[in-house]
């Protein structure tokens, strides 16, 4: 069931304008909603607002969602920012705000009040790695938040945005106990994630099944050693671009489940340079899928290119599943797994763009710590890739 937390405004109450009304339209639907009264909310301070918060919110998963109003927004910005980035369902904020009108600065008082939540960063990037689905919604005529505000949550947070006509700053002073528009948001957040989870729980069941083939497959006999109920594919959070491996290491991610970790889940050197690499196009290791060429551990080199003869359709039938826009194959069995080309050196092709089923190919060197094309090698590669 899903868990919705609504966090007020400055100076409110858990009970005041809109948010009883959405509470109820809300738990109708059979979702749980929390609100709370903050400590001190004529005088709202960062730390004593964010540390309550996080007594009050349980654990995240993909059935938590936030709304805040006002300050509430930069509270629940705050209170993720502590935590261990994990997927959330969404969050909704209602007249948001990172700098204030003069208006909403009357005295020496309010501006003591404000200065902190002003001036003290805030880590975007990170709120980003909990959920891509956010809603923001403001009005023409807010006297404390400028309609600029609007950019900057879109810049900042890649944030759907939406204006309202006459609502002031949305606020029980404005009269506002109802506002159809908050709830169609509430509803759309919800139901996107919905139907994401569904999909990706969709891809990981034909993913697993897949894998059933695999531990059932005898073709390479004695030149692998199997890793038992093993998953054969590291799912990321977007599916648009897919790292494609030679073959499994004997004390890689597959001891440790999670890729470009080793056995004792210390990040490995080339986790280190990919990730080096992905920062060119504002991704993290978690967010990509990476599979491997070879299902199982090659016993010696020489039994590489059979290996991959045998496990080539089990490749395409996952890349089949996934559906990604771009494919990065490390080094030359990767990439001979995956084109049906010929060439003289694994440098002619690197860097070169080949469209396969729907996809695009991009050969790149692997990311070891041992080559010294690892990094720069690949960097002026990254720098082109478009998702």
């Amino acid at each position: 069931m899903n868990k919705i937390y609504i966090v007020h405004c400055w100076d409110g109450t858990k009970d005041d304008g809109w948010y009883p009304w959405l509470d109820k339209e809300l738990s109708n639907a059979d979702n749980i909603v929390y609100r709370f009264n903050m400590p001190n909310t004529d005088s709202p301070n960062i730390e004593e607002w964010v540390s309550f918060f996080n007594k009050k919110v349980d654990s995240l998963d993909e059935n938590t969602y936030f709304i805040g109003h006002s300050i509430g927004c930069q509270t629940i910005m705050r209170y993720l920012q502590t935590k261990d980035a994990c997927k959330i369902g969404g969050i909704l904020f209602v007249a948001p705000w990172l700098d204030l009108l003069d208006y909403a600065i009357v005295d020496n008082e309010s501006y003591n009040i404000a200065k902190p939540w002003l001036t003290e960063k805030i880590d975007f990037e990170k709120i980003k790695e909990f959920t891509n689905n956010i809603y923001c919604i403001f009005s023409d005529d807010d006297y404390f938040v400028s309609l600029n505000q609007k950019d900057k949550f879109e810049n900042l947070l890649d944030a759907n945005t939406m204006v309202v006509s006459g609502k002031g700053h949305i606020s029980q002073d404005d009269n506002v106990y109802k506002l159809e528009e908050l709830l169609v948001l509430c509803n759309k957040m919800i139901k996107l994630n919905e139907n994401n989870c569904n999909i990706k729980k969709g891809l990981i069941m034909q993913l697993s099944n897949i894998d059933i083939e695999i531990h059932k497959c005898n073709l390479c006999g004695g030149m692998i050693e199997k890793f038992p109920n093993s998953k054969t594919v590291s799912i990321g959070k977007r599916n648009d671009i897919v790292i494609l491996g030679e073959a499994p290491a004997n004390n890689g991610w597959r001891k440790s489940g999670i890729a470009w970790y080793d056995e004792n889940h210390k990040l490995l050197s080339s986790g280190v340079i990919l990730q080096k690499l992905l920062d060119e196009i504002n991704l993290k290791l978690e967010d990509i899928y990476f599979l491997e060429a070879i299902k199982c551990y090659p016993k010696d080199r020489k039994y590489l290119s059979k290996c991959c003869d045998n496990c080539r359709k089990y490749l395409f039938k996952q890349l089949e599943i996934i559906k990604p826009k771009v494919v990065l194959s490390l080094g030359d069995a990767a990439t001979k797994s995956i084109l049906d080309i010929k060439y003289k050196k694994f440098s002619d092709i690197v860097g070169k763009v080949f469209d396969v089923k729907g996809y695009k190919v991009i050969p790149i060197y692997h990311p070891s710590p041992i080559s010294p094309m690892s990094y720069k090698g690949n960097i002026e590669i990254f720098k082109k890739i478009q998702i």
